[in-house]
């Protein structure tokens, strides 16, 4: 619950956040017509599909009945994304930046950068603050 919320307060602080990309860049070219920010606006219904094997039990078929679908960032193929933004679904990508999660295919080298244990979700917090933890998430 407590990811759920802070998903959901840092896209509605994206969708109330006016852009700064200028209309002329070309390499931001949306796959539908339509800002990022006007799409964002748009969304009337939205699907959470994270969690071990949440989007692979949800159809795509399923998923592209709602604006947005927020995925895994690990998890999701690019096919299953594809598949989704046909259907005209904005697919936003969750990856925590700020805990290190066991079962992450980069778990092993993002050891050292593990603070303490958050009890509740049984992953630790990450050194931010670290130069080499960035550069391996990137």
């Amino acid at each position: 619950m407590k990811r759920l919320v802070l998903v959901v307060v840092a896209l509605l602080l994206l969708s109330s956040t006016p852009s700064s990309a200028s209309t002329s860049d070309s390499h931001q070219a949306p796959f539908v017509a339509g800002s990022t920010q006007e799409r964002l606006d748009g969304v009337q219904s939205w699907a959470f599909a994270i969690g071990t094997g949440q989007l692979r039990r949800l159809s795509t078929r399923r998923l592209r009945r709602f604006d947005l679908v927020i995925v895994d960032g690990e998890q999701a193929s690019a096919r299953k994304v594809a598949r989704l933004q046909r259907g005209n679904t904005l697919v936003l990508a969750y990856l925590s930046v700020g805990t290190i999660e066991a079962g992450r295919e980069w778990f092993d080298d993002a050891k050292p950068h593990r603070l303490e244990l958050w009890e509740d979700w049984g992953e630790w917090f990450a050194d931010v603050d670290s130069a080499e933890f960035r550069a391996l998430l990137v």
